[in-house]
């Protein structure tokens, strides 16, 4: 073990991303410092890499439980709702589109080649690290989903991004912050990452494609979000006759948002 000291506060992704980069070995496990690992985590990820030459990162699902670690009855994929199909989705493939809709992969059940690294390093701003990292990869390597909790996802008061189980009130804040304001940063932070895949040799025409209409179905919503309610309509309707909101959002319950909110 050897310590680095950062000369300056980096904040929390591009901490991890200097930390990435002084890495030495051929695999890199991410470690947030309010969580804690099973026993059996690094071997099991480490077997996903080894089985498979075309996965690229592994991750796997987490136990919740509270500032004492006392479990609170439910896993990080039920609270973010990963269900089987979508992880059957993402091991065959499928991750990027999978992602192009809402995050998945939690840095704290990470492990990566330390070969791709170049590929994703650096983070850009108003990324968070492990959303930024499992994009870039999902759209060159297949991501292996470990449905297994490996990690005791630790909730407390001080924690940066949180795994808590939203009920209905929940749900309809985090709608209400979707303001024009927001959607046009959504689109811009996807811009970033296209503008990165653009200049990774591999990267399919086709997936720079789907990439391209996430960032205008979000400029489009921040349009929509602008209008009055029943003025919005008409361009929901459209949107889900494109199927945008299936494409890059929750489906119809995007759009009964952009409507009533």
């Amino acid at each position: 073990m050897r310590v680095e000291v950062n000369p300056t506060r980096l904040g929390s992704s591009d901490n991890f991303a200097r930390a990435i980069s002084l890495c030495t070995g051929e695999l890199i496990a991410l470690a947030d410092q309010d969580d804690g690992w099973l026993p059996e985590k690094l071997g099991t990820l480490e077997t996903q890499l080894a089985v498979n030459p075309r996965v690229g990162f592994a991750f796997s699902d987490a136990e919740v439980v509270d500032e004492n670690l006392t479990p609170l009855g439910y896993t990080l994929w039920q609270a973010i709702r990963f269900g089987p199909r979508e992880q059957a989705r993402f091991a065959a493939g499928g991750g990027f589109e999978c992602l192009l809709r809402r995050y998945r992969v939690t840095g704290a059940t990470l492990m990566v080649r330390a070969a791709l690294r170049d590929l994703f390093l650096p983070v850009p701003p108003g990324w968070v690290h492990d959303a930024w990292i499992g994009l870039v990869l999902s759209a060159l390597w297949t991501g292996a989903p470990v449905d297994q909790p490996l990690v005791r996802y630790r909730q407390h008061a001080n924690q940066q991004i949180g795994g808590a189980m939203r009920d209905f009130g929940d749900e309809l804040a985090a709608a209400r912050r979707l303001t024009p304001e927001a959607c046009d940063v959504v689109a811009d932070r996807y811009g970033a990452a296209l503008e990165r895949l653009k200049r990774l040799p591999g990267v399919s025409a086709e997936r720079l494609e789907l990439l391209g209409g996430k960032v205008a179905f979000h400029h489009r919503r921040a349009g929509l979000r602008r209008r009055g309610r029943l003025l919005r309509v008409p361009g929901v309707l459209a949107e889900l006759a494109r199927g945008g909101y299936s494409r890059y959002a929750r489906g119809v319950l995007a759009a009964g948002q952009d409507v009533l909110l």
